[in-house]
């Protein structure tokens, strides 16, 4: 990948900023979590492009309970929390009780248990994370929030103990949700007798949840799986997902880094800075020593 794409990348993510502090989904639009975290990953503070502005913004977005949430009156997403949170542990200067206020929170939060079903092949008892709080667990959200308490826990000992416990049930939800292919369904991975079928950016999510778990065999289905079918889903999240995933996980990438470039140049990602947010982050020439996502 050529050092000129990853500038385009970076130039136009960085124009895409809202006066706010922010960054919308699409240019013009409001200011919202998920695209504003991947920009922030993006762009840690060591590489001195963002100001103080955008910082103060994310903080703006937690509430009085730790969660993150686009506006106060709405729910807050469990997902960008988590997400929040690993952009927070990038930046020394944030005061702590932000950082553990959250954690506290996301630790707090948990799927609610249902019970057991023979329509759905799954355990319907282990808790890990749903979008949003008092719903019930999905695979999305409990790999994001499992990322972001496990880098908490390296970064902070003070959180180990506090986390251990739900980063272990995540973990089991994970290995239970696994699909027969390999990989992971956004929610089951049987329904009504009927094997389910993972995708890929689902996947690549969980890979990064479980990028401690090198050796369990549903690790390695899923890291198979996914090396095997990322051309099968081309999009901008898709592809960038994959490449992260797959470097935490010492696989190549170049192949994957070459479709991602295409994919810019043919549709630029139908101008979602999210996306772009991601493959800024999955194109960063310094990954190898400072990556946002890595827990170890």
């Amino acid at each position: 990948m050529s050092a000129a794409v990853r500038e385009e990348f970076a130039t136009a993510l960085i124009g895409g900023a809202n006066a706010s502090g922010g960054w919308p989904y699409y240019d013009g639009k409001g200011s919202r979590l998920e695209p504003t975290c991947w920009a922030m990953l993006a762009h840690p503070p060591s590489a001195g492009r963002l100001d103080d502005v955008h910082w103060r913004y994310l903080l703006s977005r937690q509430r009085s309970d730790g969660l993150f949430s686009d506006q106060q009156d709405l729910p807050a997403n469990l997902s960008w929390s988590a997400l929040a949170l690993l952009a927070l542990s990038t930046l020394s200067t944030v005061p702590a009780g932000p950082r553990a206020k959250v954690v506290q929170a996301i630790v707090g939060a948990a799927g609610v248990r249902l019970p057991d079903s023979t329509v759905f092949k799954q355990n319907n008892q282990l808790r890990g994370w749903p979008w949003m709080p008092d719903t019930f667990s999905w695979v999305e959200p409990t790999s994001w929030c499992l990322v972001a308490l496990k880098k908490a826990a390296r970064l902070d000992p003070r959180f180990q103990e506090e986390a251990a416990s739900r980063i272990a049930e995540g973990e089991q939800l994970l290995f239970d949700r696994s699909c027969e292919s390999g990989g992971w369904n956004f929610g089951n991975a049987n329904a009504f007798g009927t094997n389910l079928p993972a995708h890929i950016p689902t996947s690549a999510i969980g890979l990064l949840a479980l990028q401690d778990k090198a050796g369990h065999p549903v690790v390695a289905k899923a890291l198979a799986f996914v090396e095997q079918h990322w051309h099968q889903e081309r999009s901008g999240i898709a592809l960038a997902l994959s490449i992260l995933c797959l470097k935490i996980h010492g696989r190549a990438t170049s192949a994957v880094e070459d479709a991602l470039a295409e994919q810019w140049g043919q549709t630029r990602f139908l101008g979602n800075l999210a996306a772009l947010g991601m493959a800024s982050l999955a194109l960063n020439d310094d990954l190898s020593r400072h990556n946002p996502l890595k827990v170890s």
